[in-house]
């Protein structure tokens, strides 16, 4: 039976003449021993992490691994605009931004930003027009839920938003 090539190791042998725990450390860290190797900074650009394989620090190292373009934004990284505009589908014929992400059991989209779960229509209206003060409601000109174009959104009390909904027939009869 081969042994492991480390000294003073009696483990059997598995690849590359380690054993299994020593083989993983190789594969995982490029040392049998366990030590990461760092030589220098990750090789993407702006991108001052230490290397762990393949030129490439742990964050891009995961996203060559999964296929995904090594200078994209992850959703963490990005802003409220560019998280928006990054999910939404156009609809040409009405001009709402139809959201594509998760929603809710009513319609409204839902995204989490910042860490904190909120809705689409909302987190929009703050990013392209301005705050929204205390006890005042974002509503659609459009009627539509899903929608989170800027230009279809307005704030209003809740005595205004129960008159839009009256006006629009989607109160109770």
């Amino acid at each position: 039976m081969k042994l492991c090539s480390i000294e003073k190791c009696e483990r059997p042998f598995l690849a590359k003449g380690f054993c299994l725990p020593h083989y993983k450390k190789f594969k995982r860290h490029g040392d049998p021993l366990g030590g990461r190797i760092s030589y220098d900074s990750c090789s993407v650009e702006e991108c001052k992490n230490n290397i762990i394989a393949k030129g490439l620090c742990h964050k891009h190292y995961q996203r060559d691994k999964n296929g995904l373009n090594l200078t994209d934004k992850t959703v963490v990284e990005m802003d409220a605009k560019e998280r928006i505009k990054s999910n939404i589908k156009l609809n040409k014929l009405t001009g709402c931004w139809e959201w594509q992400g998760a929603t809710v059991g009513n319609g409204y989209g839902l995204v989490t930003f910042n860490y904190k779960a909120t809705r689409v229509h909302r987190l929009s209206y703050e990013a392209f027009v301005g705050e929204i003060k205390d006890g005042l409601y974002v509503l659609h000109k459009c009627d539509r839920p899903i929608c989170c174009n800027p230009k279809h959104l307005f704030l209003g009390t809740q005595k205004e938003n129960i008159h839009d909904m009256m006006q629009k027939s989607r109160g109770r009869k």
